[in-house]
């Protein structure tokens, strides 16, 4: 299934007649960013080092050793990135073969590429310090991947799941949002994504500590459409993705303002983000 299909069941509920949603993980998770994936590593935003500080914060790797993380869903390596340069070893296990080539293409030491899922890594039990799900735990299947963090992480390591998020609060951001939420192919993605309680439904019985950071991301009018067409949910239709962007641009001209950068873009537009971590340890 492509994007560009109709909304199948995952919006219309359960066939049966039943009712029930189909949850996110059965809704093509692997195969929806295959032709995205460009457009993600381009312009999705990254992640502000105040929530990479929080991430890591009081984390010890074993005996004096370099932590070790792996990074679930990692995509094109975002938040890879962001933890190896802090000295972390990172292993990115990403099953979509256009979204880990892209990651792979940027060269990064410290990072070994894996094409594995949430519910199934291949990492050696007991080996991860960290484990992260960046933009991403929303698409796992939840009984598998509880399984596969308890196998992987050592006892009282940290799980950290990381959101970026619209900032409530901010016009522009709002105005951006309801543009890509018209004409969104599966509306229903980003409405879940944020959710304390998925965490908390690993029935694990350690606390979950949220911490949230305000984050900007400045946007040409290039950056704006392609950071809507980095989505998942985002229309691969040509009159669906034309219409899309004729609104984006009503919107960057709406809101973009002129640039300080020297030799930057005349005009940008700032989407605003709250970055949203939700932390818990591993019972022994």
């Amino acid at each position: 299934m492509s994007d560009s299909e109709p909304a199948p069941r995952d919006e219309q509920g359960d066939p049966s007649g039943a009712g029930a949603a189909v949850p996110l993980h059965a809704m093509n998770a692997t195969g929806r960013f295959s032709d995205r994936a460009d457009d993600y590593a381009r312009f999705r935003p990254s992640y502000p080092a105040e929530a990479i500080d929080a991430v890591l914060d009081g984390l010890d790797g074993a005996e004096g050793a370099p932590l070790r993380a792996v990074d679930l869903g990692a995509g094109t390596g975002i938040a890879s990135r962001l933890l190896a340069d802090r000295g972390v070893r990172v292993v990115a296990v990403e099953t979509n073969a256009s979204m880990r080539a892209a990651g792979m293409s940027r060269e990064c030491e410290g990072i070994e590429w894996r094409d594995g899922r949430a519910e199934s890594t291949g990492v050696p039990s007991g080996w991860a310090d960290l484990i992260i799900a960046a933009q991403a735990w929303h698409w796992f299947e939840p009984v598998g991947t509880e399984r596969e963090v308890r196998r992987v992480l050592r006892p009282h390591g940290r799980l950290a799941v990381m959101w970026n998020v619209d900032d409530p609060a901010d016009a522009a951001t709002g105005a951006f949002r309801q543009v890509v939420q018209t004409y969104a192919t599966s509306p229903r993605v980003y409405q879940e994504m944020v959710d304390a309680k998925s965490v908390e439904r690993l029935g694990w019985r350690t606390p979950v500590r949220e911490v949230v950071v305000a984050h900007v991301q400045r946007l040409d009018a290039e950056g704006l459409i392609g950071r809507a067409r980095s989505a998942s949910y985002a229309p691969k239709e040509p009159e669906a993705l034309s219409s899309m962007t004729r609104a984006l641009s009503k919107v960057f001209d709406r809101f973009a303002k002129p640039t300080e950068e020297p030799g930057g873009s005349a005009h940008v537009m700032a989407i605003r983000y709250l970055t949203k971590i939700y932390l818990t340890a591993r019972p022994a």
